[in-house]
């Protein structure tokens, strides 16, 4: 889905409230959870207020098909799994420091 011109919450909040057909055409699984993702990362999801979560929240639900409990669950996978990758790559990349680089001799 080409939504890369909505960047505000009151775009999303309007589309919602315009009610047009909005859907990921013949789009598998892995495409949603893709587009479900980056679109968490393009309203910085874990920052928002508890509003403008629903807001994001409704608007997964809506362009995805997927219900409450399976939008639900893949925000709370991305917030895991946020974080996870995140600290996994700090200390992969730590390691091949340690590795690679040599120490300073004072």
């Amino acid at each position: 889905m080409n939504d890369g011109k909505l960047r505000t919450i009151e775009q999303i909040q309007e589309l919602l409230e315009a009610g047009n057909g909005i859907e990921l055409q013949g789009a598998c699984g892995e495409e949603k959870k893709n587009w479900i993702e980056e679109v968490l990362v393009r309203f910085d999801y874990l920052r928002l207020k508890r509003g403008d979560k629903g807001v994001i929240r409704k608007y997964i639900q809506k362009v995805s098909g997927y219900g409450r409990s399976q939008s639900e669950r893949l925000i709370a996978e991305y917030r895991r799994e946020g974080l996870t990758r995140l600290v996994g790559v700090v200390s992969e990349f730590d390691l091949w420091l340690s590795c690679h680089v040599p120490r300073r001799q004072s």
